[in-house]
């Protein structure tokens, strides 16, 4: 078998305690996710931009390689997951 991906995408600006709970729930529900994408917004919201949505994620990927034995392997993308979906569905 591949390797098994899963992505969540969103603006998280800011990420918060629901959005880390939701990596975290996935993570521990599905032990065969191999690499799991965080998909951050470019967009500037409320003064937060991606830059600084992205530093919180890598502040709670500390704590999600405690989650399951991935070696926190969380990776952030910075393109839009509507582009990445049209070039490979």
């Amino acid at each position: 078998m591949g390797k098994v991906l899963a992505a969540y995408g969103g603006g998280f600006k800011p990420p918060t305690k629901g959005h880390f709970e939701i990596v975290q729930k996935a993570l521990n529900e599905f032990p065969e996710i191999d690499e799991f994408f965080i998909y951050v917004g470019g967009k500037e919201r409320d003064g937060i931009d991606q830059f600084e949505a992205i530093q919180v994620w890598d502040i709670y990927k500390k704590y999600l390689a405690n989650a399951k034995k991935n070696n926190g392997n969380v990776q952030y993308w910075e393109t839009r997951i509507r582009n990445l979906l049209t070039k490979n569905p």
